[in-house]
């Protein structure tokens, strides 16, 4: 039996051997005429598509696909962007970045929340930036409607209950940047977590931005642009993550800012926003250990 070509999704067969690096367009297509190629058990036919499940074959013995180049981008999230991949949710996150290529984002800001946001194509970098027992360190800025004690920041440092069930939250860095501004570095996610802990101490989160996530930083990143990793950037992380040495990444990643081509955002709106304070490093939160939800971690 002949396979038949498949519909507009998927690639053609004779381009899946050159993304494997198997051979030649003009090569596999001597193969597939010669009737040495299978795909899912059916003798192929020029112009066959192939899908990612797709298992093929050659003489007989089924082929491994390479593993798709390891990409990690960083994005400076506006307010108003929505942190979804619902293509039906106006502002989605996916249409605000507008990557080349299929990404899913690590964690979630709400929307009225900005700043650092990474998305990749690779589930296990997820999982892993994600799984709350690594203790990854995320940092924000954030400006709240009133003054805060010392008293106030000692308590929401050790730990307060924010009445998800789960408890006190995690021990945290907290650093005085002004008489209502505070840089906060979380280990942990929970469902809008730092305006919960805010309502605590009988206060309210007037702006949140995230400047890092464990050694990546926002940087000098414009709002509403986005960068590759560098380099030294994705070989740090995958040694945090006990992933080894990422493969088939070139030396010199093109790590500018790019505005998305394709994407038009409404921002919201929001009146005497303070200025964005600079980041310095900080030490490390006390370790604990929490829960979390699946989809993608929790909004802040």
């Amino acid at each position: 039996m002949t396979a038949k070509p498949a519909d507009a999704a998927g690639i053609r067969l004779n381009r899946w051997f050159t993304d494997q690096g198997i051979c030649s367009r003009r090569e596999a297509d001597r193969w597939i005429e010669a009737g040495r190629v299978a795909v899912n058990g059916e003798l192929a036919a020029l112009g066959t598509k192939v899908h990612p499940k797709d298992k093929v074959a050659l003489d007989g013995r089924v082929l491994v696909p390479r593993q798709a180049r390891p990409i990690v981008i960083a994005y400076n999230k506006p307010v108003g962007v929505e942190c979804t991949s619902d293509p039906k949710v106006p502002n989605n996150l996916l249409d605000a970045v507008a990557y080349p290529e299929r990404l899913v984002h690590i964690g979630r800001l709400d929307v009225m929340s900005e700043g650092l946001i990474l998305l990749t194509n690779r589930g296990e970098i997820v999982n892993g930036i994600l799984r709350s027992e690594f203790d990854h360190e995320k940092e924000y800025l954030v400006e709240l409607s009133h003054p805060v004690s010392d008293q106030q920041i000692g308590q929401l440092a050790r730990g307060v209950d924010i009445g998800d069930g789960k408890g006190r939250t995690r021990p945290c860095t907290i650093e005085r940047l002004g008489p209502a501004s505070l840089r906060i570095i979380l280990t942990e996610g929970r469902n809008r977590q730092i305006r919960k802990m805010a309502e605590a101490v009988q206060n309210h989160v007037r702006r949140l931005e995230r400047q890092r996530i464990m050694h990546i930083r926002l940087g000098t990143l414009p709002r509403g642009q986005w960068r590759h990793l560098s380099h030294d950037e994705m070989s740090e992380l995958f040694l945090a993550l006990g992933m080894g040495e990422p493969r088939g990444l070139p030396r010199d990643i093109d790590t500018r800012p790019h505005l998305p081509s394709t994407a038009v955002v409404k921002v919201a709106t929001r009146e005497h926003a303070p200025e964005r304070s600079r980041s310095r490093p900080h030490p490390s939160a006390a370790p604990a250990r929490t829960e979390r939800g699946r989809g993608g971690g929790p909004r802040r």
